[in-house]
Formats: structure tokens, sequence, C-alpha cells
């Protein structure tokens, strides 16, 4: 009877210590889900900059003479709702005028037209000290993505009547110099949110932001 009793009593223990064991799996497990969260979305630090390897810059480079660089996907490709059409002929207008706008956009980066990037920002937007450049690289982009997130009817202020959109646009950078975008590596993707503003006449990025992923 008293080993009978014995092992109940080592039996109990075992289980108490296995469900103490669940308990702090449970907990570290949460922990670690709150860390990646909060990772995933601070904006890179100057610190965190400085671990990407940036490519010698060369403001003299053609990049159109680059064969790897030309057999890239250099199309845009453009999303809505459930809706992928990859812009292969340049008929961009039968899109909407944002989407003329997001040509000629990255045309000016790919070409390294410095003057002509800074024209596409409002003076909100400028006003805002945000960084106006003095010049970059031509960029080997690709892989461009540009996503339909909103549509709006500004109602009131300023652009009472503007169209607003919010589009997430990604892309990657062959051989990435850090010229251009010094927050992510060659071949790699870090989406931004652009807030393009257009009243037919004129149109013009609002605002830029960093794409912060939310998880359920």
């Amino acid at each position: 009877m008293a080993d009978k009793k014995k092992n109940i009593k080592i039996i109990l223990i075992v289980m108490a210590v296995i469900v103490g064991l669940l308990i702090v799996l449970s907990g570290i497990n949460l922990i670690l889900q709150n860390v990646s969260y909060s990772i995933i979305n601070t904006p890179p630090t100057e610190t965190q900059k400085r671990y990407y390897y940036f490519y010698p810059a060369d403001y003299d480079v053609n990049i159109f003479e680059d064969e790897e660089y030309l057999g890239k996907n250099r199309y845009i490709e453009y999303k809505r709702g459930a809706v992928s059409v990859l812009i292969t002929n340049d008929n961009f207008d039968e899109y909407g005028r944002p989407l003329v706008f997001f040509n000629e956009y990255f045309n000016a980066v790919i070409n390294g037209d410095v003057e002509k990037y800074n024209a596409f920002f409002s003076e909100d937007y400028k006003n805002e000290d945000n960084k106006r450049f003095e010049g970059f690289t031509m960029q080997r982009i690709y892989n461009i993505t540009v996503e339909l997130l909103s549509e709006t009817v500004i109602e009131e202020g300023k652009y009472y009547g503007y169209n607003r959109y919010i589009f997430k646009v990604s892309y990657m950078i062959l051989r990435n110099d850090g010229t251009f975008r010094d927050d992510m590596g060659s071949d790699g993707s870090v989406p931004l949110n652009f807030e393009i503003l257009d009243d037919k006449k004129n149109i013009f990025i609002n605002s830029i932001s960093k794409y912060i992923y939310v998880y359920e």
C-alpha cells in the first residue's frame, strides 16, 4: 500500500512538472512572437542600415548596357483587389492616371534623373523635411509591383476635391549602391506606402511611408 501511494505521488509530481513546462513554453512563445512583431514593424535605424552591403556608386555607368539587368523583369505589375496585370505594352493610361504617373516615376529613378524625381512631390511633402536628393545613380530596378490599397475623395481642407490614392509599392534593385535606397540591400524588397493626390490636372506624391504588416 505504501508503494502504491508513493507511485501515485510520483505520477502527480511528474504531471505537475509537465504542466509547468507547458506554461513556461507558452510564455516563451508569446514573448518571441511579440519580439518578432516589434522587429518587423520597427523602421530601420541608422545603425541597422550599416549592415547592408552597398556596391560602389558609379555615376557614369549606363545600366542599359548591363546584360544581367536587361534580363530582369522590368515591367510594372499592377494589382487591384484580386486582379493582377503585368503591363508589358506601355498602355498605362488604360489603368488610370496614377499608373501613368508611376511609369514616369520609375523611369526617372531608373535613369537617375534627380531633377524630374524631385518634381513628383507636393510642396507639403518637401516642407516636412523629407530627403530631397541632390543626386543618385541610374538604378537597376526590377520586379516592380504597384498595388492599390484605397481610393477616396478628399472632402475638406487644402486638397478638397482631390482623389486620394494609397498604393503599396515594392521593387528590387540589382547591385544596389545605396544612393537612392539605403534602407534595403541588393535583390531584396522593402515595400512603401505612396499617398498620391490627383485632381485631374495635377498629380503628385503627398507622402511616402513604410508599409506595416499587421499580424492577427
